[in-house]
């Protein structure tokens, strides 16, 4: 399901039950179908079951978002300071070095997967998208990553695909339990 319209879902599934119902009982009125009330009442019983499946499912995204979320930044953390003294440097890239940047891609590539699957959050995506930046205008880290790239092996996850990230706009603020996840963002924001 398109990520925009599960949004809309989740977040409005109040109103479009309400106005599901006041036009299905219309229309069941309207027709006389049957026995007014109890086509009513299966349709008020259907309406609640399927809002109840996606509210269910909505929260199941959200432990599966939370979950990836603590493993990612977990995993950066593991090397973040060895990439920012990579970036501090000038010197050529060893092969210690190199092997630090291909588990930095993987772990990107992964994200990649999982922000396309319409798991992460394009808030969270662009934060990301502007860190993996940050590393790549160093010229030598560019460097591999063209090389990296040109393997293809990271879920389809090129320079363009960062860039258009880091521009992603945000939708509101406002998530279909009523809060703000903007502090989730701050992973690697530079």
């Amino acid at each position: 399901m398109p990520r925009t319209f599960k949004q809309l879902l989740y977040v409005h599934y109040w109103w479009l039950a309400t106005l599901l119902f006041a036009i299905g009982s219309a229309v069941i009125l309207g027709l006389r179908i049957g026995p007014a009330r109890d086509n009513i009442l299966a349709l008020g019983g259907g309406l609640a079951g399927a809002f109840y499946f996606l509210q269910k499912q909505h929260l199941e995204e959200l432990a599966l978002f939370e979950r990836l979320f603590a493993d990612f930044n977990r995993r950066y953390g593991l090397l973040t300071d060895r990439l920012e003294v990579l970036l501090s440097s000038r010197a050529p890239l060893l092969t210690a070095d190199e092997a630090l940047l291909e588990n930095y891609f993987n772990l990107c590539a992964e994200e990649y997967f999982y922000f396309t699957s319409g798991i992460i959050d394009s808030r969270v995506w662009c934060a990301w998208c502007r860190g993996m930046q940050h590393y790549l205008h160093d010229s030598r880290i560019a460097e591999f990553w063209r090389r990296e790239q040109a393997s293809d092996s990271h879920y389809g996850l090129t320079l363009g695909a960062i860039e258009a990230g880091a521009r992603v706009k945000s939708p509101p603020k406002e998530n279909a339990l009523g809060s703000d996840r903007g502090e989730l963002t701050e992973k690697r924001a530079a």
